[in-house]
């Protein structure tokens, strides 16, 4: 099934990406493998943000035994990174900052809400308190100089001042201040002072300088790089790192929207100096239009017009509302709490309010909404109020009210005296299909055009550039970008391994993209009928929705047969997917089909909701092996081709099936084993985290059991607590892995070397992976290895950073070729780390994965000076065996599984239903796996796959 482009992890549909799915060739046809639909998201991943965050160096992190040089010669690239210059003579000094309110202000009528629930609160945040410091650094700007901030609770100079605090009278940017402002009280104190020469001497040698203050260093010109963007009124940021010019070009994006063109930039480390990572970012924005005429598109271009979706699309806005004519007050803010509803005015329980607002139905009109004493004589509609005590005739008496207050204190306005605040990103996620269409391909980059835009624009865009007149700041730190070409980086090739099916062996050519087809393979050898396996097929029927009939499911078969997958077809069911009756219908079939191996559900279309409900059942309840499939794709390959792109589609499906029935498909076939398999564990590791923090987040563990490296079994908790990124109950989940190994192993022993590929973790992280996760894992061998007869196994573990923005382009401006790898030039010296790019980029540019060795035990004491060079050949033979696809994938396979079972896990949890649980083995269950322990019939599978 094809799994929707949902939000995950640093990783907005409006971010500049490569498309990187995995392609499969069966059959000689290039395809895009079918993948379970992505729940829900996580928050976007600020690397260098500006709080004050552990990120010091472990002490006992591995460093780099040897740089690799792979095979053939070196290729030199460029990185998306330019040169900082910084005077080394620059001393920074930075201050804290802290803002106080002052209870004795009073309120004044008109100001918007926000300052209303604020006034008198100590902890102001967010655009208020960024908008109180500005006014602090206008108001001392003869004393603080240029000073920079990142508005929220810092502040560097160039030179160094007294401590002060000064009272600042809040208002907002489109008014003067007025004479009863709510003061505010903003205070600085020195926190310490530091020299960015003594991190250029550490990074020429670090074996020869130290630098004790490295991290607050980085924070600092960090701040100073963001400074610029964040102060001017041309740009809007996003987080600490992403600015948009307002003044270029915008793309239609859909209704109501438009797509802008921005940047990422951040500060990065490496052996040739300070760099400043800039990389090309698109976010989707409310379009530049007033309310009534933005509500207008939006309404009129969408097929259902819908106002539930147009209040959802619309809330969280900010609004400047205009006085009607004659009113020379000052404009006001609000934020948009949503279209007039009949709920407003109540509260949460559908209690009316006393004295509240009467809205006549969702989407009211300025004559739909009365307000005032019900039964008195004042009572009147928006309409009459505007009228006669504004002196103003509503001109659009149609157009839906908009709601600025609260559900239980509302207060409605006609839109067209509203326009929205230019530069905000509308508060949903791009769920229209073709919104998302549009989205993705905006933001799919070209290699090219990025390469040649960094350097011309990126640089510029940034304020950073030494020929920026405006930024007077440059000057006055000594910190400038006088040189906007990319910097020079040397890459190496790595050997690409020899890929071996049951039947057939692939060899990739050393000079064409890794990928092939299966042809010439089989996935299983055995013919003998009892080897067969028992397969049903569930139709999930839905109105003028067409369905593929039994002479296609029998082809199918037939094609999967043909590449080793042999199914004998049991019955064949047909259900409606009528909200309500769905899930019903699916348990009184699976209890049917008791005999049956494995389901095939058709579903009508790819909603999440049914997608859950299949899996939900199918894993937790029923225990019974299930694959889905989109009818209307099933019937599309089947008319494709002459029948061509049916063998494609069945080729993709056998490679689930096999690996759902505890089959291997690929394995690497070398002799240089590297590691003995058969006494070395993989693992993979992964949390996600929803976007609504109240759900739980979710943690997975995936491990080999054997030397083929085919099954990885996955085991998924609950954390103990939401969006912490640290596994909680990490000891007993690897405690599972350990037993399920030892039960496959021929010796009955546990394994000697245990690797693990971390996915997940943010640069702030490290110190937290080895000070609480490693002893968790060291607890759990040391609780199951008997100590007389064997010893605990060596630990390494590897950080997988995907949601970094180094890219990497050859001199001609394309993406460099698959099985390259970086480990100098771009890194540090005294890290031991490395950039890999396996795969080809289906489209855009090809992003690599950052790989960091925080602990080892295994490498550097079996191959000495050798590890690095094992280490990089290892992790890229990983990505040569994910089970779904018969190419290198982007990532390497055990943290790839892991992202996946994730998934699934919150496949389980949608909706925050917790299903009734099937057969399941004796005892409690463990802690944190409520609503994820899947049926015992299929805990030691690849369920999620």
């Amino acid at each position: 099934m094809a799994r929707k482009n949902k939000n995950r992890r640093g990783r907005k549909p409006g971010e500049h990406q490569d498309q990187q799915g995995e392609p499969s060739n069966v059959g000689g046809q290039a395809q895009t493998l079918p993948e379970a639909p992505k729940g829900a998201a996580t928050s976007e991943e600020t690397p260098e943000d500006s709080r004050e965050e552990c990120r010091q160096k472990p002490v006992n992190m591995p460093r780099r035994p040897k740089y690799v040089t792979g095979e053939g010669p070196p290729s030199t690239l460029q990185a998306n990174c330019v040169k900082l210059n910084v005077d080394k003579s620059l001393t920074l000094h930075r201050y804290n900052i802290k803002v106080t309110g002052k209870e004795d202000g009073k309120k004044r009528k008109g100001k918007d809400r926000e300052t209303d629930e604020e006034e008198g609160k100590s902890d102001v945040k967010g655009k208020k308190l960024a908008r109180i410091i500005e006014l602090f650094l206008m108001k001392e700007h003869d004393e603080l100089g240029d000073a920079v901030t990142d508005f929220a609770g810092i502040l560097i100079t160039f030179k160094k001042v007294t401590n002060r605090s000064s009272m600042i009278g809040y208002y907002h940017e489109f008014e003067s201040e007025p004479e009863n402002a709510v003061q505010y009280e903003v205070s600085i104190e020195h926190h310490k002072s530091f020299h960015p020469k003594a991190l250029l001497n550490h990074l020429g040698d670090p074996s020869k300088f130290e630098c004790k203050e490295k991290e607050h260093i980085v924070q600092a010109l960090h701040i100073f790089l963001n400074h610029y963007p964040r102060n001017s009124k041309n740009y809007v940021t996003i987080g600490s790192s992403r600015s948009f010019p307002l003044d270029t070009p915008t793309i239609d994006l859909g209704p109501g929207m438009i797509a802008r063109k921005g940047y990422f930039s951040s500060i990065h480390l490496a052996t040739t100096g300070i760099l400043v990572n800039i990389n090309p970012s698109w976010a989707a924005f409310y379009d530049d239009k007033p309310l009534k005429e933005l509500m207008d598109v939006y309404t009129n271009q969408r097929y259902d017009r819908n106002v539930q979706k147009l209040s959802q699309f619309l809330r969280g806005a900010r609004i400047k509302y205009d006085m009607p004519q004659g009113d020379n007050r000052t404009p006001r803010l609000y934020t948009i709490f949503g279209i007039a509803s009949t709920t407003d005015g109540t509260d949460y329980n559908g209690t009316r309010i006393e004295g509240a607002p009467i809205v006549e139905k969702d989407g009211a009109t300025p004559a739909e909404v009365k307000f005032g004493s019900e039964g008195k004589d004042e009572q009147m509609t928006v309409l009459k109020y505007f009228s006669e005590k504004r002196n103003y005739e509503i001109l659009h008496e149609r157009t839906p009210l908009v709601n600025v207050g609260t559900r239980r204190k509302p207060i409605h306005l006609p839109p067209e005296l509203c326009t929205i605040i230019r530069g905000q990103r509308p508060k949903i996620n791009l769920d229209h299909e073709e919104d998302m269409r549009n989205m993705v391909e905006v933001a799919t980059g070209n290699p090219k055009d990025d390469s040649r835009d960094i350097p011309r624009i990126g640089v510029g865009a940034t304020g950073m550039s030494s020929n920026n007149k405006e930024n007077t700041k440059l000057k006055q730190f000594g910190l400038s970008i006088s040189d906007p070409s990319l910097v020079k980086v040397q890459g190496h090739t790595l050997h690409k391994p020899k890929v071996r099916y049951c039947e057939g062996i692939i060899k990739i050519d050393p000079g064409k993209p890794p990928s092939w087809n299966l042809r010439d393979c089989k996935l299983s050898s055995s013919t003998s009928p009892k080897n067969w396996k028992n397969w049903s097929v569930v139709i999930i029927r839905s109105p003028n929705v067409g369905v593929p009939d039994d002479g296609l499911i029998q082809k199918l078969r037939y094609k999967l047969e043909n590449n080793g997958v042999k199914l004998r077809l049991v019955s064949t069911e047909r259900t409606t997917g009528l909200i309500g009756n769905l899930e019903t219908d699916l348990s009184n079939i699976f209890r049917r089909v008791k005999n049956t191996t494995c389901v095939l559900v058709v579903l009508p279309d790819n909603r999440q909701s049914t997608y859950n409900c299949v899996k939900t059942l199918g894993d937790v309840v029923f225990g019974i092996t299930t694959i889905c499939v989109v009818g209307s794709k099933l019937i599309k390959a089947g008319t494709e081709g002459e029948g061509r792109g049916l063998g494609s589609f069945a080729g993709n499906l056998a490679l689930k099936f096999n690996l759902k029935f505890n089959n291997y498909n690929q394995y690497i076939n070398e002799d240089d084993k590297i590691l003995d398999l058969d006494e070395t564990m993989i693992v993979g590791i992964d949390v996600t985290h929803s976007p609504n923090s109240e759900d739980p987040s979710i943690a997975a563990m995936v491990a080999s059991v054997d030397s083929k490296l085919g099954q990885w079994p996955a085991v998924l908790r609950r954390q103990t607590e939401a969006r912490v990124e640290m596994v909680s109950h990490l000891k007993e989940m690897l405690e599972t892995r350990l037993e399920l190994w030892k039960s496959k192993s021929k010796s009955q022993s546990y394994p000697k070397n245990i690797l693990v590929y971390r996915d997940g973790v943010s640069e702030g992280q490290y110190n937290l992976v080895l000070s609480q996760e490693l002893l968790q894992l060291e607890a759990a061998c040391n609780n199951l290895y008997p100590r007389n007869r064997q010893e605990s196994p060596k630990i390494t573990i590897v950080i997988v950073a995907k949601r970094h923005h180094i890219r990497f382009y050859t001199d001609k401006g394309g993406n460099p070729f698959p099985a390259t790898a970086v480990d100098r030039d771009i890194t540090e010296s005294d890290n031991w780390d490395f950039f890999l790019q396996p795969h080809k980029a289906i489209k855009g540019v090809a992003r690599p994965i950052h790989y960091i060795v925080i602990h080892d035990n295994i490498f550097q004491e079996k191959f000495k000076e050798e590890a690095a060079e094992k280490m990089e050949n290892f992790t890229h033979r990983l990505c040569y065996i994910f089970g779904r696809s018969t190419s290198a994938v982007s990532i390497c396979t055990p943290a790839y599984y892991a992202d996946i079972a994730c998934e699934r896990g919150r496949c389980y949890l949608a909706g925050g239903n917790v299903p009734t649980p099937g057969v399941q083995t004796t005892g409690p269950p463990p802690t944190g796996s409520l609503g994820l322990r899947v049926h015992p019939n299929l805990k030691d599978s690849m369920f999620y796959i």
